[in-house]
């Protein structure tokens, strides 16, 4: 479904990423992992086409799209969810849903309305709290509040940048298990995280990432097991 060629992205002179290869194939969750500045976040830019790549190839159903616009490849079903939970945080819960539809091809609004209670449905707490203000929320519910954008925004491929970071433990096992959920209903990921455990337990594959540079890769099964004997833990996540 992805494919990434030989990949460079470079911020002036600094090289962020360098000669990356990735498949990413259709149905499946595929983790980057790696400490913080292995490049994890630029790969997903570089695919969203916030980040424009030096050289390489960006692949997206067979398609050359490195040179497609921001808008153009989220026309195409890429989305992204980026680090720091941005929503409009002066807007209402069901505001921010709302706006996530205009995304969508268009919907009487009686189809709005539907979409909005079957996503209160699924996300129970956002529907109790549907008239605060989003800037109101914890980090974890505002994690479930993009969540239920991206539910509503259904893109084919969702790139996921540190969905963890600042979450309690319960409320991670909660955001892995809507991962999971999204990715039975169809939806393929591609999941940058720091906390590897989590990230290995839901991911069919994954890259590890070092200093911009893909330094291993493979079934999640095998690499479970070279991150219990410490080797992956110690050599390329800094614990």
């Amino acid at each position: 479904m992805l494919q990434l060629q030989n990949v460079s992205v470079s911020y002036g002179s600094i090289d962020a990423i360098v000669n990356i290869d990735i498949e990413v194939p259709k149905g499946k969750i595929v983790a980057l992992i790696g400490s913080n500045g292995a490049g994890k976040s630029t790969v997903l830019k570089s695919i969203s086409g916030i980040s424009s790549i030096k050289q390489g190839t960006i692949r997206y159903e067979e398609m050359n799209i490195s040179s497609l616009s921001i808008e153009k490849r989220a026309q195409m079903g890429i989305g992204h969810v980026l680090e720091g939970r941005r929503v409009f945080r002066n807007l209402s819960i069901e505001d921010n849903l709302r706006l996530a539809i205009h995304f969508r091809k268009k919907m009487s609004r009686k189809m709005q309305d539907q979409l909005i209670q079957e996503t209160y449905e699924k996300f129970e707490l956002l529907g109790q709290r549907k008239k605060e203000k989003a800037g109101g929320l914890s980090g974890g519910q505002l994690q479930l509040l993009i969540f239920a954008i991206a539910s509503i925004c259904k893109p084919k491929i969702l790139l996921l940048d540190e969905p963890s970071l600042g979450l309690s433990p319960l409320m991670v096992k909660q955001v892995y298990e809507i991962v999971k959920s999204f990715n039975k209903e169809g939806m393929t990921i591609l999941l940058a995280e720091q906390m590897a455990t989590f990230a290995l337990e839901v991911a069919d594959y994954a890259y590890v990432l070092d200093k911009g540079s893909v330094v291993k890769f493979g079934e999640t099964e095998y690499l479970r097991r070279d991150y219990g004997k410490e080797g992956l833990a110690k050599a390329y996540l800094g614990k």
